[in-house]
């Protein structure tokens, strides 16, 4: 679900608020941002080999871009 709303929104950055209530609605859990955190790095596994790039923006939350040339 996390790729699929980075894939929505990409190449904007997408806050861990908005993952997170994509992810949990009401039923956030205490550690929602970890589990987010948790996404991302598989995700990032899985397309390494790949022309797209997840980037953290500091504060801000994650994107989807295609890797520089």
């Amino acid at each position: 679900e996390v790729m699929e709303i980075l894939i929505r929104r990409m190449p904007l950055a997408v806050s861990n608020d908005h993952i997170i209530q994509q992810l949990f609605g009401a039923l956030e859990p205490n550690d929602a941002y970890d589990s987010v955190k948790v996404h991302v790095c598989k995700l990032r596994k899985k397309i390494k080999d790949t022309n797209l790039v997840i980037k953290t923006h500091w504060g801000r939350g994650h994107s989807l871009e295609y890797r520089a040339a």
